[in-house]
C-alpha cells in the first residue's frame, strides 16, 4: 500500500529525508534512554532503546561500542561528551526501523542474494588467487562477529537499502522553498553569555577526616576488590594433526564422482541484456523501438532523457532466477529476441537473451580436488566426534589429564589469571582468539572446582574440548592503606560536584523567581561572564568549556532566558543573548 501511493505521488510534497525521518521516528514509536545515564549506572533496565517492538539492549549496545571506540581511538567518557555515543545509537536504531519496515512490506532477501553479497565483499579484499575464508575470518575478527551474525546482518542490510532504495526512486524531489527553509534552519546561529561553575573550584568547608574516609571505604569497597581469577587451561582435540594421517585413495574419489554425478552438473545460464523502467508505458516504448532494431541502451535514452534505466548484460542461473523472470527468460530458445516487459518488485524488466550455455557435466579432473577436500573433512570431522566420544567416557571414567593426553590428541591454551572479563590483571584479552566462545568459556571455567575438569564442550566452529581449572585465586580487596589517598581525592571530588550542583540549583530558582539577575550574579559571585557568539548547531570544534553532548541545548532555549547547562567538569549558568538566521540560503548547499 506504501509503495502504490508513493507511486501514485500523492506523497510528492515531501522530501526524501521529511519522510523517512516520519518512517524510522514516528511510525516504531521510538523510545530512548539517556545514554549519559547508561554510561554512568544511571538508568535502570537492561535496554537503552525500543523501536517498534524491537529493544536495543544494554549489552548489545555495549558490544557495539567495544567493537567501534577502540578503532577511532577514544574511550567511552570521550564518545559521551563528542556526541558519539548519542551518533552511533541513532544510527543503530535507524538501522532497526529500516529492517522492521522492509519486513512489514514483505521485503525479503534469498539465501542466494546474501551469498552474492558476502562474496561481493569478501572477493575484491582476496583477489583472484587469495584464500577467500581467511578473508572472511578476518572480517569477522575486525567485526567482532561469527559467521551467522555475519550472515544475518548482510541479510538485514541488503533489505534495509532495497527499502531505502525504492523510497529515493518514489518520493518526488523537494522544493527549492523547502530546502531553503531547512537550510536556513539547520544554520541558525546564536551567541550567549555564561558564568561556569567547575566543580574543582568549589571550596569545601572541611575535607574529610579518617573516619569519614574510612566509612567511606567501606561503602565503596568494591571499587578496590582485586577480582576472583582462575589458571585455566583450555584443551581442543587436534584436528591438524588428525588431518595429516587421513588419506583418500584415487579409486574413492572416482567412485563418489560416478555415483553422484548430478551434484557435478552446471545449471544452464542464459546473458541476458535488460533494462529496468518505473513505469509501464515507458517500458512498452522502448521494447517497440528495439524490436525495431534499435539498441536496447539507445532506446532507454530516446524515450527516458537518459541511459540510467539500462542495466547491460547479466548472466541468469535458472534455479536462482526471480519466479516472474524465469519464466520469460528461460521459455524457449529466444536468442536475440525482444521479450515483452515483465513486472517484479523493482519495475518493468525489458529484456533480450543474447546467449544460452547448456547445462554441461564438469569432468572428474576438474572436481577432483574439490571431492577430495570435502571427504578429508568428512573424515577428520568423523574422527574428532569418535574421538569426542572417547573424551567423554575417559572424563566419566575419572581419567587424570595425563591419562587422557596419552590417549586423545589435545592442543593446549592456557589461560593464567582469567577474570570473568575475559581479561587478566593487566587488561589483557585472554580469550582473543576464541571470541566466538568466550562468554561460554567464562562461564564454564568459573563454574568448576579447583583441579576439576569440564564435560566435553562443542566450539562455535565444530572443534571439541575441555576446560580444566588448576588454580583459583579468590576475590581480595585492595587494603585501606594502599588507596587512602586515591580514595580522599575520589571523595573530594563527589563532594565538591555534589555541592556545586546544589549550589547552582539554587541560584537557578532564584533567578526563575526574579530575586536576581544574572549580571548581579556576576558581581556578587565574583565570577565572569564569558561570551560565546555565533555557535552552531553542528561545530568542528565546541568552543569550551561547552560539551558536543548538550551543545544542541541551547537552541531549544527562548532568548534571554537563563538556564542550567552541563559543561567540561562542572555546571553553567547560560543565557541566549542574540539568535539570527542567515539572510540568504547557500545555493550550492540547497542543490
Amino acid at each position: 500500500m506504501v509503495m502504490q501511493v508513493m507511486r501514485q505521488g500523492r506523497f510528492s510534497g515531501l522530501i526524501k529525508f521529511g519522510f523517512i525521518t516520519l518512517l524510522v521516528l514516528g511510525t516504531f514509536g521510538l523510545v530512548l534512554s539517556d545514554v549519559r545515564g547508561v554510561l554512568t549506572g544511571g538508568v535502570s533496565g537492561s535496554n537503552v532503546a525500543a523501536v517498534g517492538g524491537e529493544t536495543i539492549s544494554l549489552t548489545s549496545f555495549d558490544r557495539t561500542l567495544n567493537r567501534t571506540l577502540p578503532r577511532i581511538g577514544i574511550s567511552p567518557q570521550e564518545s559521551y561528551q563528542l556526541g558519539y555515543t548519542q551518533q552511533l545509537l541513532n544510527n543503530e536504531m535507524r538501522g532497526y526501523a529500516l529492517q522492521i519496515a522492509a519486513k512489514d512490506i514483505g521485503i525479503e532477501v534469498s539465501r542466494d542474494q546474501v551469498a552474492k553479497q558476502v562474496a561481493s565483499i569478501i572477493n575484491p579484499i582476496a583477489g583472484e588467487n587469495g584464500n577467500k575464508q581467511e578473508v572472511l575470518e578476518q572480517v569477522l575478527r575486525a567485526q567482532g562477529l561469527t559467521e551467522p551474525e555475519f550472515v544475518a546482518q548482510v541479510g538485514r542490510e541488503t533489505a534495509s537499502s532495497l527499502l531505502t532504495g525504492a523510497l529515493s526512486n518514489a518520493i518526488a524531489p523537494a522544493s527549492g522553498e523547502m530546502l531553503e527553509d531547512l537550510y536556513l534552519y539547520e544554520n541558525e546561529t546564536r551567541d550567549v553569555e555564561l558564568i561556569a561553575f567547575r566543580h574543582e573550584d568549589f571550596k569545601l568547608e572541611q575535607e574529610p577526616d579518617e573516619a569519614a574516609l574510612k566509612t567511606a571505604y567501606e561503602g565503596l569497597k568494591e571499587n578496590f576488590a582485586i577480582p576472583e581469577s582462575r589458571d585455566v587451561k583450555l584443551m581442543v582435540i587436534n584436528d591438524e594433526a588428525l588431518k595429516a594421517k587421513v588419506d583418500v585413495s584415487e579409486e574413492e574419489l572416482r567412485r563418489i564422482y560416478d555415483e553422484d554425478k548430478n551434484a557435478f552438473v552446471v545449471q544452464e545460464t542464459r546473458k541476458v541484456e535488460q533494462a529496468i523502467l518505473k513505469e509501464e508505458i515507458q517500458a512498452q516504448e522502448v521494447a517497440k523501438l528495439a524490436e525495431g532494431g534499435k539498441a536496447l541502451k539507445e532506446a532507454v535514452k530516446d524515450v527516458t532523457g537518459d541511459e540510467k534505466a539500462y542495466i547491460g548484460d547479466i548472466d541468469f542461473e535458472k534455479d536462482a532466477t526471480q519466479a516472474e523472470l524465469r519464466t520469460v527468460v528461460f521459455d524457449g530458445k529466444n536468442i536475440g529476441k525482444v521479450l515483452p516487459p515483465t513486472q517484479t518488485p523493482l519495475g518493468y524488466h525489458v529484456m533480450i537473451v543474447k546467449k544460452i550455455t547448456p547445462p554441461a557435466m564438469k569432468p572428474f579432473s576438474q572436481v577432483k580436488s574439490e571431492i577430495k577436500k570435502e571427504q578429508l573433512e568428512i573424515k577428520t570431522s568423523d574422527q574428532i566426534y569418535d574421538l569426542s566420544a572417547t573424551l567423554d567416557d575417559l572424563l566419566a571414567g575419572g581419567a587424570t589429564m595425563e591419562e587422557i593426553q596419552s590417549q586423545v590428541p589435545l592442543k593446549t591454551n592456557e589461560f593464567k589469571g582469567l577474570r570473568q572479563t575475559g581479561q587478566n590483571e593487566e587488561g589483557k584479552d585472554l580469550l582473543a582468539d576464541f571470541k566466538d566462545d568466550a562468554s561460554e568459556i567464562v562461564q564454564t571455567a568459573f563454574g568448576l572446582l579447583e583441579s576439576e575438569t569440564s564435560p566435553v564442550l562443542q566450539l562455535k566452529d565444530g572443534r571439541y574440548a575441555v576446560l580444566h581449572v588448576s588454580a583459583i585465586t579468590p576475590k581480595t580487596y585492595k587494603p585501606y592503606d594502599d588507596v587512602k589517598d586515591e580514595l580522599k581525592t575520589q571523595t573530594i571530588a563527589s563532594d565538591k560536584a555534589t555541592q556545586n550542583r546544589m549550589l547552582v540549583k539554587s541560584l537557578q530558582e532564584k533567578l526563575d523567581k526574579g530575586e536576581t539577575t544574572f549580571s548581579a550574579l556576576s558581581e556578587e559571585l565574583k565570577k565572569p561572564i564569558k561570551s560565546l557568539p555565533g555557535l552552531k548547531k553542528q561545530m568542528d570544534n565546541t568552543p569550551e568549556p561547552l560539551i558536543p553532548a548538550t551543545l544542541n541545548l541551547i537552541f531549544a532555549q527562548e532568548k534571554d532566558q537563563v538556564f542550567t547547562l552541563d559543561i567540561k567538569d562542572g555546571l553553567a549558568l547560560i543565557a541566549v543573548t542574540k539568535t539570527a538566521l542567515p539572510e540568504k540560503a547557500d545555493k550550492k548547499s540547497t542543490g
